[in-house]
């Protein structure tokens, strides 16, 4: 094999390596969970997590680091050439192959969630239905006309994910061939608020749109808090001419445009999807704590209906609701102060590996009782060798006067 790739095998499959790997991910889960009181939970796992670099602030010194997410990447590589290229095919490590098969997996578990899962909630009042569920962190700019007699309305989605992290000066523009104008979109704002304009503040040039400007709020540390707003400019493609909107996340009304082929309407909410089945909230009870405000114990029963049929389904706080390869888990609730209606949360996840990090563990757990179980035998074969009648007999017993030594002063004698 050439030196040029046998080196990089040996540094990659090597023993020291994992060490080094397993370091940073110790030092970079205490840092996250240090960082989560200050960030917040959801900044905290983009940053530290989900990245494959990312750049550490320790007071004035700011300190490169691999992320996780490229650290899991080179443990996989590791531990798939620590059992190819380290070790030779033999029965008696079998154990070892299916350890490491399992560890395999539960990393590949990871990469299947953080690819593919999804997460959101669905709040219902008593008596209400649903099939869709809304995203935490997840936003949509839908773009729908034009309405009126005629023609279907057309719609288009702009994915939140490719504008929200502008800067207050950035801006950036969206164009299709179908759509009679283009979008540009500016001054961005994690988190704010629309704010009347004062009446001297009307007439300056700069200030608002329509009577209105758009507040800068601080970011909340629980992201699925914040309500992000921004500017945004159509522009018609025939003739040039501009209008500009204030487009906020906590509206909840669509903002409607006239113009002359029609309205247009845009909407600006957390990305939601539907599931196969229907459920309504026919029961919500609590419990608090004696003395306190802090909930004891809270459920909800639902009703599930799809295909016609209907079933009765009661979902507890560790008791969840698994179908259609949807859970549903009995998070919040919210009572409205003003009619005293409670609400019922649920967090909603939809996951192809759900039971992934399960089978895993029980894959590891085997070869750990298999290479056991292995060494054991080749322990106890080894001790029968040894004690076996292959063995050599022990020397006879001596008479307890022959060739016994003699005192000293006899000897001397």
């Amino acid at each position: 094999m050439k030196w040029y790739v046998k080196g990089p095998l040996e540094v990659l499959s090597s023993f020291g390596l994992a060490l080094i790997l397993l370091g940073f991910l110790f030092l970079l889960t205490l840092l996250g969970t240090l960082e989560q009181a200050n960030l917040g939970l959801y900044e905290v796992q983009r940053k530290y997590f989900t990245s494959f670099f990312l750049v550490h602030e320790l007071g004035p010194l700011k300190v490169p680091l691999p992320g996780v997410y490229l650290l899991l990447i080179l443990l996989a590589i590791n531990l798939t050439l620590g059992v190819v290229y380290r070790t030779r095919p033999r029965l008696d490590r079998f154990g070892i192959y299916v350890m490491h098969g399992g560890m395999l997996f539960m990393l590949l578990a990871g990469l299947v969630t953080h690819h593919f899962a999804t997460e959101g909630q669905m709040t219902l009042a008593p008596g209400e239905s649903s099939n869709r569920f809304q995203s935490y962190h997840e936003w949509e700019l839908l773009i729908r006309g034009p309405i009126g007699p005629g023609e279907a309305a057309r719609e288009y989605a702009i994915p939140g994910e490719d504008f929200l992290r502008l800067g207050r000066t950035e801006s950036r523009t969206f164009v299709a061939e179908t759509l009679p104008f283009d979008v540009t979109v500016s001054d961005v704002a994690r988190n704010a608020v629309p704010q009347r304009l004062a009446p001297e503040q009307r007439n300056a040039s700069g200030m608002g749109v329509g009577g209105f400007y758009l507040a800068v709020l601080a970011p909340e540390k629980e992201n699925e808090r914040n309500l992000p707003g921004f500017h945004v400019t159509l522009t018609d493609k025939r003739g040039g001419e501009r209008t500009e909107e204030i487009v906020w996340g906590g509206s909840t009304l669509p903002l409607e445009i006239a113009r002359e082929d029609g309205t247009w309407q845009l909407a600006f909410q957390r990305k939601s999807w539907a599931v196969p089945f229907t459920l309504t909230l026919a029961e919500f009870r609590h419990e608090y704590h004696p003395g306190t405000q802090m909930a004891r114990t809270y459920e909800s029963d639902v009703i599930k209906r799809e295909g016609g049929q209907e079933q009765f389904i009661t979902i507890k706080m560790n008791e969840p609701l698994r179908h259609a390869g949807y859970t549903f888990f009995q998070a919040s609730f919210f009572e409205d102060p003003r009619s005293g209606v409670t609400s019922s949360t649920f967090a909603v996840v939809r996951n192809p590996a759900d039971q992934w990090p399960l089978l895993a563990c029980i894959i590891i757990t085997a070869g750990l009782l298999l290479h056991f179980c292995q060494r054991l035998l080749r322990y106890l074969k080894g001790e029968r060798a040894r004690h076996g009648a292959g063995a050599p007999d022990p020397a006879p017993a001596r008479p307890a006067g022959a060739g016994a030594a003699r005192p000293q002063s006899e000897a001397a004698a």
